[in-house]
């Protein structure tokens, strides 16, 4: 069984690991021993031999296109957020800059 979980492994300040819940789908799909698209392929010695003995992970496990994001939210939510966050930091550097101008303007430029 070949398992592509490289896209479930967090990965923080040089760190990576799997949360419970990702080694809980790969423990699943171990003791179901299925093919599972985009995730898991039972491969047999021939898969192997045809594939020149090479385990790399895409030989036998293709991504499956998907139109949720790694965190769960579909494009559209993503793109919300996105436009949301990217108001809020307008809305901020311009807060920023405001207060910036305000010391620069009472500033006597002697620094």
């Amino acid at each position: 069984m070949i398992i592509n979980a490289v896209n479930k492994v967090t990965r923080r300040n040089a760190q990576s690991w799997l949360d419970d819940v990702h080694i809980r789908k790969i423990a699943d799909a171990c003791a179901v021993y299925e093919n599972v698209d985009g995730f898991a392929s039972i491969i047999t010695i021939a898969d192997a031999a045809a594939n020149n003995y090479s385990f790399s992970i895409p030989l036998y496990v293709r991504e499956v296109e998907s139109a949720e994001a790694a965190d769960g939210r579909t494009v559209d939510e993503c793109i919300s957020a996105w436009r949301e966050s990217s108001f809020e930091f307008r809305q901020a550097f311009a807060e920023l800059k405001s207060m910036w101008d305000a010391v620069e303007g009472g500033s006597d430029g002697q620094g």
